[in-house]
């Protein structure tokens, strides 16, 4: 294991998390999602995930091989999740869910005037920006406890601007865009918690 590298029973539960996060994604989306978690490229996954299917944690379906957890994946990955989330302060990574919520909200309104041509592109990223930056002290604070989110404020700055150039970036599922890297903070902290997004409804 060379220097920086998680061990192995931790690269295992980034690879858990991984699948969830991307939702039956291919094996090449998993690693990238990895890659993203660890904050570089490099470390070779596949091993881990052939491993997890063994076990019966993961499941590979259809002729894209696209990765899901299995109930006893699902089990595994919120114990060891919750674990860690009791150790590093539940109650503040709750506090910053919350503030989360708010600013989703507002999030999800703008995409959907977006989406539905009521909003422009450059009315809709100019709200973006707003949002982002009352989002990178959360994510700061969140990085500073787990560190597999402090990737996501470079990630957020990067899309909004491409956006503010190319609009694919704000909601295209084959980019990294703003409403990509979104989704995955928010099922990241419902992760975290071990919540689902039914209980927000």
């Amino acid at each position: 294991m060379t220097p920086g590298e998680p061990d192995r029973s931790a690269l295992r539960v980034l690879t858990l998390l991984a699948v969830r996060l991307r939702s039956r994604g291919t094996v090449d989306a998993v690693q990238a999602t990895v890659d993203h978690l660890l904050g570089h490229a490099g470390t070779d996954i596949r091993p881990v995930i052939a491993g997890l299917i063994n076990e019966g944690m993961l499941r590979s379906r259809g002729e894209a091989g696209r990765i899901a957890l299995t109930v006893d994946g699902g089990e595994l990955l919120e114990a060891e999740l919750a674990e860690e989330t009791d150790s590093t302060g539940r109650e503040t990574i709750t506090m910053i869910y919350r503030d989360f919520l708010v600013a989703n909200r507002e999030f999800l309104s703008v995409v959907s005037a977006w989406q539905t041509d009521s909003a422009s592109s450059y009315e809709a990223v100019g709200v973006l920006v707003g949002l982002v930056e009352r989002l990178h002290p959360l994510l700061d604070q969140l990085g500073e406890r787990m560190p597999r989110f402090a990737g996501y404020n470079d990630r957020l700055t990067r899309a909004i601007l491409e956006a503010e150039t190319d609009s694919t970036w704000l909601d295209s599922p084959s980019t990294d865009s703003v409403h990509t890297i979104w989704f995955e903070i928010h099922e990241h902290l419902l992760a975290t918690l071990g919540r689902s997004r039914t209980e927000e409804r």
